[in-house]
């Protein structure tokens, strides 16, 4: 699993920004549960999934929001897939 972070600035300079961190996981055979290093928060659109750069739907019936932590596919996915979580993340100075 790799982490990568991109800064989105807030548009009114109020010191306020959000960031997302990317968590990229290689999948192994059917798996469909996927702990998250990083949290998120459950129903806030703050959570994107892509399998293999496909960008699943939100609120689809593709996954789950287990928790803060957790995602859970709805299907399992192939030995080596990759399953990339964006999570956006709010950020005040």
């Amino acid at each position: 699993m790799s982490n990568l972070s991109d800064f989105v600035p807030s548009g009114d300079g109020g010191g306020v920004g959000s960031r997302y961190v990317s968590e990229v996981h290689n999948a192994t055979s059917g798996q469909t549960v996927f702990d998250l290093s990083n949290s998120y928060t459950l129903g806030y659109s703050s959570l994107v999934v892509c399998i293999n750069g496909a960008e699943q739907a939100p609120k689809s019936s593709a996954y789950a929001e287990t928790n803060t932590k957790r995602v859970t596919l709805s299907e399992g996915v192939n030995a080596g897939d990759e399953v990339v979580f964006r999570i956006l993340q709010t950020l005040e100075e």
